[in-house]
């Protein structure tokens, strides 16, 4: 066996599958916490060029755990060979992987309201994505345990960058932003349904049967997520993507004020 073949049995080394609320989760939901209070605590005041900086810092490392695991599932080894085989349905253009796309926007884009939008995103439909796996994480946890660090670190980076955006923005945190963030959530899922609808016709073309389903929302495969994919067996496509739509924006509308209650608590504490 090479080198390589054994460096990639290595990384993709199998241990008891993690479990909700075991030792693991647990302390990754330490960890999240005290870096989220942290960082909001110590940079509270911080400027949009540190803003920008500890955004950076943040994004290179999702994008470098992404990027592992993007490769820990393409390649594999069988009888000390290493072989390659993308499995299509990890792409990750899905809510939760949308910041790796959306990102630079932030830390490189001109103040303006597109930039706004993409920050709102981030505070409420990001943070959401992040929140709700943190709560229910066993759709993300595998035995691969390089896998499972991946998606803890991943989905808790969403939490503090969401908060942290939060806190960033807490004196301009008002309707208009939460309406920004929509518009910016709406478009990422035309981007994810054309993604969709194409990605399932290349496929098609090259003889692959691969499940394609970003946002969950492609009209050729069912929706897993939990308690959606109730509604997608229930309903015809157009109606329950217009119901996926309007529900990820009514959880998002809950999230704003939830959030901006949560601002003014903290600014009369401190006042």
């Amino acid at each position: 066996m090479n080198f390589w073949a054994r460096l990639i049995e290595i990384l993709q080394t199998e241990a008891t599958c993690p479990t909700s609320y075991g030792w693991f989760h647990l302390v990754w939901v330490a960890i999240i916490i005290a870096s989220t209070v942290s960082l909001c605590y110590f940079y509270r005041n911080a400027d949009d060029k540190q803003y920008r900086k500890i955004m950076l810092i943040m994004w290179v490392a999702m994008v470098a755990f992404e990027t592992f695991k993007q490769l820990m599932y393409i390649f594999s080894v069988s009888d000390g060979v290493v072989e390659a085989d993308y499995s299509w349905y990890v792409f990750p253009f899905q809510l939760c992987g949308t910041p790796l796309f959306v990102l630079p926007f932030i830390i490189w884009g001109k103040d303006s309201s597109f930039r706004d939008a993409i920050m709102a995103f981030i505070c409420i439909f990001s943070f959401f994505g992040g929140l709700v796996t943190y709560i229910y994480p066993e759709d993300v946890f595998i035995a691969e345990v390089g896998i499972s660090l991946q998606s803890m670190f991943h989905h808790g980076s969403q939490i503090v960058m969401g908060i942290f955006t939060i806190t960033h923005l807490r004196k301009r945190y008002d309707l208009s932003l939460y309406k920004k963030g929509a518009i910016a959530f709406a478009a990422l899922c035309g981007v994810a349904l054309i993604l969709d609808v194409v990605g399932y016709k290349l496929l098609r073309a090259a003889g692959m049967d691969d499940t394609f389903n970003m946002f969950f929302i492609s009209p050729y495969f069912e929706c897993s997520l939990p308690v959606l994919n109730k509604i997608d067996q229930a309903l015809p496509y157009v109606p329950f993507l217009a119901l996926y739509i309007f529900g990820f924006l009514l959880i998002g509308f809950v999230m704003f004020w939830i959030q901006k209650g949560c601002i003014k608590l903290a600014t009369r504490k401190h006042s």
